[in-house]
């Protein structure tokens, strides 16, 4: 391994963000605007160092002078219900204004792809948009981004919308039918504000003050604390850096002396390799303990269902650092092995046939090339490669300070540039929260984090007990009855455990799902029991609907008695009830017979003469179950062991993935 100089660049410079004029409002800000009711309001934006900004607001002024920064915030008093508002911004001889702006309830909306799921995939789309006559329905979408410290503000890119028309099918749907009901029984406008990215685990959603109670977070939390620098910062230190970087360092060797990235290159001579292989150390293709660079070759035809525009050329993670050419031409280059070498290629560039990709890599340390999965694959990755070694690193290479972080994973960067700004800003009435599916590999850990998170959440919003409402995952996957141990069984129990917070409530939808769909389509009784929760618990217009529980088991005589807290009924009076499994001392489960006894349920198998333990609906996808409450609730899944699940002992490892 050679010596190398890591080095941090820094830039002391004043950035100041203008638009068009030198006045600039929050993104957040926007027509149809609904802010929270009973609280003072801030609005806050840009401007010029120095000079004054003034609002209008209901035939008073309110003044500031902008920071040196360019930053400048002012607070207003509380608005009224059921009155439209227009505020006007002035600075010098620019001027702003807000119209339609009301004030209501606001609701974070937060979590992975089924947060996130729009409207437009719901299957009744169109029928919803011919009935939606609600313009005191909104919505804000917060753009995906990342941040390596708690930024400031949102990002450019989301408008407040009215819930009508063609604008509805960009709203979450999860969180339409919870606003929805809520309207049905409450007269306050409503905003749902969704801050959600698909894929997306829990840690990136936690703050660095989470984060720092769990050791296994310890190498992120240095990593953060130690540079304190914003993704924007690094990435203008970095394109500064490169200004003489680029020639003394990367952009060298015989590969490009010798153009090899041109389909005229002969390939004749290169070795053959598959990505599917993985990192070139273990390809045994002579790279062992490699640091340098590699050139990487294939050809690939156009899919049979291509028909026009960018063709998308995804290959997955490249460590450390790469440019990718098609047909000769610079198609993109990704720095780090955390960030996706993910790529559009312009349709005037490519032929049906024979189109020739190269990938140049240089690795910094440790392994170097293809991160295969599985999961990732595409025909171009399972295809026949060829490579060529070119130079090896550099002595005292310079490895810069890039950001290279997997936003799917990597602690609080999603907390830092999409929750943290309305953190600091914004009053909101509660949050919602669907999410889960990505952390179930990591189940067990789920019941310490996630309960962090919340608490977290509560002080930085600055309201010890917000009502924090959150979706138990949906069935999924091939049906198994077994009973045995699985991830999303001990995901949902770590669920579970985080309603002994006050005012944390949980809505399952372990009977909502869909066995070949990880995105059940039927997200209007996901809303509506979301809004079942809050309208009994934060609004109290109704009586809360408890979920049905199993109370205690018993066992005697090879069987076991099992009891609920509830009074209980079986959909369609069936004989017998489904869901249930039973082991003895192996700890082996199998399917049970579950049958009504009086206010009871006996569960009994023959396979196991001397049960020891019973669970219900454990199982990623326990198919379909017939148990309910009188309240029309299904049981939420249970088990009356203890025994040892597959996650107890796995903790977040950003080299790890867990399917």
């Amino acid at each position: 391994m050679k010596e190398k100089i890591i080095l941090s660049v820094y830039i002391i410079f004043i950035s100041i963000s203008v638009t068009a004029a030198n006045l600039r409002l929050s993104p957040l800000f926007s027509d149809y605007m609904i802010v929270q009711r009973d609280a003072p309001v801030k609005i806050y934006g840009k401007g010029i160092p120095g000079n004054n900004v003034e609002i209008n607001f209901e035939g008073a002024g309110f003044q500031t002078k902008i920071e040196k920064d360019s930053s400048w915030l002012i607070t207003l008093p509380e608005f009224a219900l059921n009155k439209n508002y227009t505020i006007s911004v002035y600075s010098g001889e620019d001027s702003v204004q807000l119209k339609e702006v009301v004030a209501g309830d606001v609701w974070l909306c937060s979590g992975q792809s089924n947060m996130e799921f729009q409207m437009a995939n719901f299957p009744w789309c169109d029928e919803e948009i011919k009935n939606a006559k609600d313009p005191d329905l909104r919505f804000y979408s917060v753009p995906n981004s990342i941040d390596m410290i708690p930024a400031k503000d949102l990002v450019e890119g989301g408008h407040w919308k009215q819930a009508l028309g063609n604008d509805l099918r960009q709203c979450s749907a999860t969180a339409y039918f919870f606003a929805k009901n809520i309207r049905k029984e409450v007269d306050v406008p409503i905003g749902i504000i969704c801050s959600d990215w698909s894929g997306t685990g829990l840690e990136p959603w936690m703050s660095v003050d989470a984060i720092k109670k769990f050791p296994q977070f310890e190498k992120e939390y240095k990593e953060f604390t130690s540079h304190n620098k914003s993704r924007k910062q690094i990435e203008a230190d970095f394109k500064e850096l490169r200004k003489t970087w680029d020639k003394e360092y990367y952009l060298t060797g015989k590969g490009f002396d010798e153009k090899w990235y041109l389909p005229s290159t002969d390939f004749s001579d290169w070795t053959p390799y598959k990505p599917s292989e993985g990192y070139w150390e273990n390809a045994n293709i002579g790279l062992d303990k490699f640091d340098g660079v590699v050139w990487f070759q294939t050809t690939f035809d156009l899919p049979d269902d291509y028909k026009e525009g960018d063709f998308h050329l995804f290959l997955s993670y490249i460590k450390d650092y790469n440019i990718t050419w098609v047909n000769g031409v610079t198609v993109g280059e990704v720095f780090g092995d955390k960030n996706w070498s993910d790529y559009y290629v312009s349709q005037n560039i490519l032929k049906k046939k024979d189109n020739v990709l190269v990938v140049r890599v240089l690795n910094v340390e440790g392994n170097g090339g293809f991160s295969f999965h599985p999961f990732w694959a595409t025909p171009i990755l399972n295809g026949q490669w060829y490579c060529r070694k070119d130079e090896p690193l550099k002595d005292n290479f310079v490895v810069p300070h890039i950001v290279n972080v997997n936003p799917f994973s990597h602690p609080a960067i999603l907390y830092n540039s999409m929750i943290n700004p309305l953190a600091e800003n914004v009053k909101i009435r509660g949050v919602i929260w669907y999410q889960g599916e990505s952390n179930a590999g990591r189940g067990y850990e789920y019941r310490y984090l996630f309960p962090e998170m919340i608490t977290d959440w509560r002080r930085k919003f600055n309201i010890p007990e917000m009502p924090f409402y959150f979706v138990q995952l949906a069935n999924y996957d091939s049906i198994d009855t077994s009973g045995n141990n699985n991830d999303w069984s001990e995901l949902r129990e770590s669920q579970d455990l985080a309603t002994k917070l006050p005012h944390v409530k949980m809505a399952t939808a372990i009977d909502l799902g869909e066995e070949k769909d990880i995105h059940p389509k039927n997200k209007q009784d996901v809303g509506l029991r979301l809004a079942e929760l809050a309208l009994a618990d934060s609004y109290g217009v109704l009586k809360e609907k408890e979920y049905p529980r199993i109370k205690t088991v018993g066992f005697t005589e090879g069987k076991a008695s099992v009891q609920l807290d509830s009074d209980f009924i079986i959909l369609n009076d069936q004989q017998f009830i489904k869901g249930f499994s039973i082991a003895g001392a192996d700890e082996q489960f199998y399917p049970a017979i579950a049958e009504k006894d009086g206010n009871l349920i006996t569960v009994y198998s023959e396979k196991v003469q001397n049960p020891q333990a019973v669970r219900y609906a454990w199982s990623k996808n326990p198919g379909e179950l017939n148990l309910y409450g009188k309240n029309s609730l299904p049981v939420l899944p249970y088990r009356s062991d203890n025994w040892k699940g597959i996650t107890d002992d796995r903790v977040y490892d950003p080299d790890i993935v867990y399917f």
